[in-house]
């Protein structure tokens, strides 16, 4: 078993103060509780534990108060501490690990929130484990055990706190006047010490050990060499430790002076202030101090050994483990995760209003640089009166059909132009925000995803909120777009499409953010959605309409790949499906006896190649031909991106990556469940290719 077994029974705590700083300090403790209570637990349950962990911390003061961020004023340092400490304590736990919890922190701060931790000890039978770097002495002689560690993990001391100074003197170590007991024990664990040294147990052989063969002796000699010289009743002695330097004669021969240094923190003596700044006297300094370091190791191993009575350090007999607690289920934890995140949305309104501002003006910018809509000009038919005399035979005039209607196709370039140029930009502005999204909670997210929350219901609920805020924008970026422009389809088809784009845009950001570090995902973001909507959209050569038609590689890389390849086509196909039938784009069957639906505009221009059909009706209210394979591509990419979340960053999870936790913890329900998530993407993906491949294309459907 490892720690990660016993979730409901170990509490973490970690350096940074992780926790929502847009909910007040009550809302951050309620909304843990419900997360990791036990799924029967009501919600009078979970108020009353967040009211006990708010006393017992002292924290009711500031129940209401936001936590707060460098954005907005919040509660203190100290004060967001106790409330990391209250998160984890929402749990019950019997045990709580605490990484430096008062880092950062000035000295009465630290002093409360350790002797915050104190009274859980002594009231609630929590045990405590925290590492600390450089406490006050007040802060100290609140632990009742310590554990000192050297470079290298290598254990120094372990008992009681009252008992390390004498352990130490025993040593030979003496502290000085007005020193800080917890500064002192640090010194002496790195081995720069002032005073009494160990190493010098060395035999007397290693006392003459020149530099540079002391530069030779590693870790485990020197720890082999120390031991051998300690038996069980063997008495230390200090005598003084010579390093050997050898300088060369002016004739080419070498000679050995000795000097004696002792170490400490000032120079080893005052007549060698040339050879405090060589790298020969750092050299010497770097291996006293190893030495030092791996004779206190050896000094507590001989101590141990030594211990009449080891009981306190031997591992406790074996008892039943505590019993798996019953988890929030999944419909709970969703539900529970949209309503933080829409709590989180109105506390960050002006943000979002800002976002929206900016969506809505560059609309209106690109609208208004291009002007309102133009699908005609007064461009004369070029064709030949002769052809446009019919008999039974239409294909001398199909010969000149481009001429014939070109009033009406010659505004393709630029009504094509436009939607490409204001997709790319919406596309970008939502894929951006979606960016943000992920990165901005990235850190509390793996924080409660290693503490047993599920990935997937943080996933759906992200995507929910975020989209429900997106399609409030578009509908305001579809209703500039529809009045500036003055469009001939109606309204509900911008809300779709933009709908549409904004679904698939953000999508490319949750796939990103699966294997893309957070401080390079907006660059990568924002590179994939420019590149691949302006190039692979159709709008521009070589990749255009005719590229992409011309095999069914070309349809599905262009359409997976491209947010804006399926809205600029549908865009442009709606407008030109308002025209009457002598545009050449619409049809009417019962008068045109001599011509088929696949000879028309669309098809000349490489509109539709797949819907030859329907798209000649004329109808003001869209073309939805691209709305199914424009969604299954937004859905494929988020279901990848929620397998990609559950199998990436583990290590920010605390979890064992995800094949070997497989291979421990693997079950037949797990096993299933990877079973599914497999086939549920492959069977996504094979939608999306078959929606977008959907249709026959005829031999005469072909661009001419």
């Amino acid at each position: 078993h490892g720690i990660e077994d016993f979730k409901e029974s170990v509490g973490f705590v970690p350096q940074n103060d992780i926790m929502y700083s847009e909910l007040t300090v009550e809302e951050n403790l309620i909304f843990a509780g419900r997360f990791k209570l036990p799924a029967k637990t009501s919600e009078a349950e979970v108020l009353d534990q967040a009211q006990k962990v708010m006393a017992s911390l002292g924290l009711s003061r500031i129940a209401n108060s936001l936590v707060g961020d460098v954005t907005r004023r919040g509660i203190s340092g100290g004060e967001k501490k106790r409330v990391n400490i209250g998160i984890e304590l929402m749990a019950k736990p019997k045990i709580l690990f605490l990484d430096e919890p008062t880092s950062g922190l000035d000295s009465s701060s630290a002093q409360q929130v350790m002797s915050s931790l104190r009274s859980l000890v002594e009231r609630d039978n929590v045990t405590v484990t925290a590492v600390i770097h450089q406490p006050r002495k007040g802060v100290f002689e609140l632990f009742d055990k310590v554990i000192l560690l050297s470079i290298g993990g290598k254990m120094v001391y372990h008992g009681d706190v009252k008992e390390a100074r004498d352990y130490f003197y025993s040593l030979g170590y003496t502290l000085p006047s007005g020193e800080n007991v917890a500064d002192w024990l640090i010194d002496i664990a790195s081995g720069m010490s002032d005073g009494a040294t160990l190493f010098n147990t060395i035999k007397p052989s290693m006392s003459n050990t020149s530099l540079s063969d002391m530069n030779d002796i590693d870790d485990r000699d020197s720890s082999r060499e120390l031991n051998n010289n300690f038996s069980r009743d063997s008495s230390i002695h200090y005598p003084r430790f010579s390093v050997m330097e050898r300088r060369n004669s002016s004739i080419g021969g070498g000679s050995v002076e000795s000097k004696t240094y002792s170490v400490g923190r000032r120079p080893f003596n005052r007549n060698c202030s040339s050879l405090a700044s060589s790298s020969k006297y750092v050299k010497a300094v770097d291996n006293i101090a190893k030495l030092e370091r791996r004779s206190l190791n050896i000094c507590w191993v001989k101590y141990l050994r030594n211990l009449d009575d080891q009981r306190e350090y031997l591992p406790p007999s074996k008892y039943p483990l505590p019993e798996k607690m019953s988890n929030q289920s999944f419909l709970s934890q969703l539900q529970t995760q949209m309503i933080r995140n829409f709590i989180v949305s109105t506390r960050n309104l002006w943000s979002r209003l800002i976002d929206s501002s900016i969506l809505v003006l560059a609309s209106a910018l690109v609208c208004g640089i291009n002007g309102t809509l133009e699908v005609t000009n007064e461009d004369i038919s070029t064709a030949s009166f002769n052809i446009l005399m019919i008999s039974d035979d239409y294909k001398p005039l199909m010969s000149q059909f481009s001429q014939l209607f070109n009033y009406a196709m010659s505004s393709n370039s630029d009504l094509e132009l436009f939607y490409l140029t204001i997709g790319v930009i919406v596309s970008l502005l939502v894929a951006l925000q979606a960016a943000r999204a992920m990165v901005d909670k990235r850190v509390e997210f793996f924080h409660e995803a290693g503490s047993g929350n599920n990935i997937s219901a943080y996933f759906i609920a992200l995507n929910i909120t975020t989209m429900i805020e997106y399609m409030l924008q578009m509908s305001l970026v579809a209703a500039v777009v529809f009045w500036l422009r003055n469009t001939l389809t109606n309204y509900s088809v911008f809300f779709v499409f933009f709908g549409l784009l904004a679904w698939t845009s953000s999508a490319w950001s949750f796939f990103f953010a699966g294997f893309i570090p957070p401080q390079n995902l907006s660059v990568t973001i924002g590179f994939f959605v420019t590149f691949s909507g302006l190039i692979f959209g159709g709008g521009l050569p070589p990749f255009d309409y005719g590229f992409i038609y011309e095999s069914p590689v070309n349809e599905v890389l262009c359409g997976v790949v491209s947010p804006t390849r399926f809205f600029t086509e549908s865009m442009v196909v709606s407008e030109y499906r308002c025209l009457p039938e002598q545009s050449g784009f619409t049809y009417n069957a019962a008068i045109a006896t001599n011509f088929s639906e696949s000879e028309s505009s669309f098809s000349s221009l490489n509109y539709g190649l797949r819907d030859v059909e329907s798209i000649v009706d004329r109808s003001c209210s869209g073309w939805f031909w691209g709305a199914l394979p424009f969604f299954l591509v937004g859905l494929m990419l988020r279901v990848i991106a929620c397998i990609l979340f559950h199998v990436q960053h583990r290590d920010e999870q605390a979890k064992r990556s995800f094949w070997d936790d497989m291979k421990r913890h693997g079950k037949t329900k797990d096993y299933t469940l990877v079973a599914g998530a497999c086939c549920l993407a492959i069977g996504v993906a094979g939608c999306t290719v078959y929606a977008i491949l959907k249709g026959e294309m005829t031999e005469a459907t072909y661009p001419r």
